[in-house]
């Protein structure tokens, strides 16, 4: 019984502190909640677009040489060397990987980024891969959509 009352008064200690209408709860480490560890990001590209003048029916078709925005989420962006060099590349239907200069990647975030679409890639349908070294071990993530150079 006497458990119960003081965990009673715990949460009541602690919601009042909580509301700024009291201190902080002290407690026995025995007593300690756990926070729930939240559940990690599954790693993805959640978008894939043509910054500006893009076509707003087909959005996966983007034109060569103009800014091409990407969303991702789960990981960081950050190539085996630390730099941006063979970090984000357009597969073609031969598996040949054309990788996007790290010089034209910009406005990188922990979400997304920015690079110059390739100008004189030939025409037609890519898959867009990242490979990342986001905690010092590759990851791979495709965005599951082809787009469509023109």
């Amino acid at each position: 019984l006497i458990d119960e009352v003081n965990k009673y008064l715990h949460q009541l200690q602690k919601t009042l502190s909580r509301a700024g209408l009291g201190s902080k709860p002290s407690y026995d480490s025995d007593d300690e909640e756990e926070e729930p560890t939240p559940e990690p990001e599954t790693p993805e590209i959640t978008a894939v677009y043509q910054k500006e003048g893009g076509d707003p029916e087909n959005p996966h078709r983007i034109e060569r040489g103009e800014q091409t925005g990407v969303n991702y989420k789960g990981f960081t962006l950050k190539g085996q060397d630390g730099t941006l060099e063979h970090v984000i590349g357009l597969v073609n239907d031969q598996d040949y990987i054309e990788w996007i200069k790290a010089a034209t990647i910009t406005n990188v975030t922990e979400n997304s980024c920015e690079f110059t679409m390739v100008p004189d890639l030939t025409e037609g349908q890519y898959k867009v891969r990242i490979e990342t070294y986001d905690g010092g071990s590759p990851l791979v993530v495709e965005y599951p959509e082809p787009i469509t150079l023109w």
